[in-house]
Order: structure tokens, then C-alpha cells, then sequence
């Protein structure tokens, strides 16, 4: 508030993104957080376009009455709107469907038409890792590996910059801001008075027949009276 005029509240179109990843990926995540608040910086006051990362440790909760995954994809995992899904050397836990919760989470954005960002990091292997864990990485690798959805990295600085150009890149296309556009703009309505004098949601064409003969101050003066009951009528 300045001045004692107050901002008008903007209309934000925000967008669920949906972390999925095993648990030695960690150095990613806090990148992937740092990208969607360098979009929002960038593209929520130009744009009314704000990204919300969701992930297991920040958007889930306690519930009973179901099984740990089917609980997370009713919370907040089938709510979302696109994934990032990072793989390394570990594949995750199996769940009743799927030999992981990442490779389930995938599955349900994808089934649904929904954009999955897929990601696997090729650092160097650290000693001690699963080989079988490992192995269940590069099937996953070689089935997406002809559909062209997943992209390799190396470090975290290649990682970060491939990250932002394809979250850009995929929610800055015309199609999007063209949606965002007329979703932020104020849309007219416009009205008419019938014959009858109703007020109707369409434009409504009456011809105007000059009485004849008429004096030309008189007709001036019919004009004007019509456009003084215009003016009396309040939509």
C-alpha cells in the first residue's frame, strides 16, 4: 500500500511440477528448486505464470488407510501438472505395480498425457553402489531410449542448464502464453437494448426511420432525449 492506494491483485496461472527421484539423487533437487525460482523471478509479474515444485519430503503427509505410494499419488502426484524424474544409480522401492515409486509416478504423468522431464546422471559411479539397483537404472534407460523423452548429464552445472531450458522452453510456447494472455485480460461484454427495450447480451441493429417532414432542431431533440434514457439505464 502506497500513498493509500492499494495494487491491484494480479490473476496467476500456476503449474504443479512434480520431483521423482530415488534417494541418491540430492544435489539435483535443491538445483531443481533453484530453477523454479529463477523462472518465477523472471515470469511471474511479466507473465502471471508461477511454477510449484511438489515433492514427497514437503507436500506429503501422515495418512492411514492405504499403501505409502497409493497415498502420495492421491495427495499431491496425480494433482500435478509436469515431472522431473532423475535417475542414477538407484531405481527406488517397488511398489505393488511397478518395480519403483519413481518409475510408477512416471507412468501416471505420462498415462495421463501430462510432460515428464527425464533425466539420467552419468557422474562417475561411487563405490559401494547395487549393481542390481544399477541394472534396473539402464533398463529403464534402454526402453525410453528410442522415444526420445530423457537426456543424459554429467555434472551439476550441465544438469542446471539443461534443466531451465527445457522447463523455458516447454512453458513459455506461444500456445501457453497465448492462453495465459487471455486468461489475465480483462474480456469485454457487450450489451444492447432490443426493441422492446430490453437490455440483451448481443448486438442488436435497429434502423432508424426519419419521420418526414420533421424540422431539423426537432429531430436533434429526439436524439438527444434517446441518448438521455440510454444514459439512465444502469447495467
Amino acid at each position: 500500500m502506497e500513498g493509500g492506494v492499494g495494487r491491484m491483485p494480479k490473476n496467476i496461472t500456476q503449474y504443479n511440477l512434480l520431483i521423482s527421484c530415488p534417494g541418491d539423487i540430492t544435489n539435483e533437487i535443491k538445483i531443481i528448486e533453484e530453477v523454479v525460482e529463477k523462472f518465477n523471478q523472471q515470469f511471474t509479474n511479466s507473465l502471471g505464470l508461477s511454477i510449484l515444485s511438489r515433492h514427497w519430503s514437503k507436500s506429503s503427509y501422515p495418512q492411514s488407510g492405504g499403501k505409502p505410494q497409493d497415498l502420495l499419488n492421491e495427495q499431491f502426484v496425480k494433482d500435478c501438472d509436469a515431472a522431473v524424474a532423475i535417475f542414477w544409480t538407484r531405481f527406488g522401492t517397488p511398489t505393488d505395480e511397478y518395480k519403483s515409486g519413481s518409475e510408477e509416478e512416471i507412468q501416471i504423468m505420462l498415462n495421463s498425457g501430462k510432460q515428464v522431464f527425464l533425466y539420467f546422471c552419468e557422474k562417475p559411479v561411487k563405490p559401494g553402489y547395487d549393481p542390481e539397483q544399477y541394472k534396473l537404472v539402464e533398463e529403464l534407460k534402454e526402453k525410453y531410449k528410442n522415444k526420445g523423452i530423457y537426456w543424459p548429464y554429467d555434472s551439476n552445472e550441465s544438469f542446471k542448464e539443461l534443466f531451465y531450458a527445457h522447463l523455458t522452453q516447454y512453458f513459455l510456447t506461444v500456445k501457453k502464453i497465448d492462453t495465459i494472455n487471455s486468461e489475465i485480460k480483462p474480456k469485454l461484454v457487450l450489451k444492447s437494448i432490443s426493441c422492446d427495450n430490453n437490455i440483451v447480451d448481443k448486438l442488436v441493429v435497429q434502423r432508424y426511420i426519419v419521420p418526414n417532414p420533421m424540422p431539423y432542431k426537432e429531430r436533434l431533440k429526439r436524439i438527444k432525449n434517446k441518448i438521455d434514457y440510454i444514459n439512465t439505464i444502469h447495467f
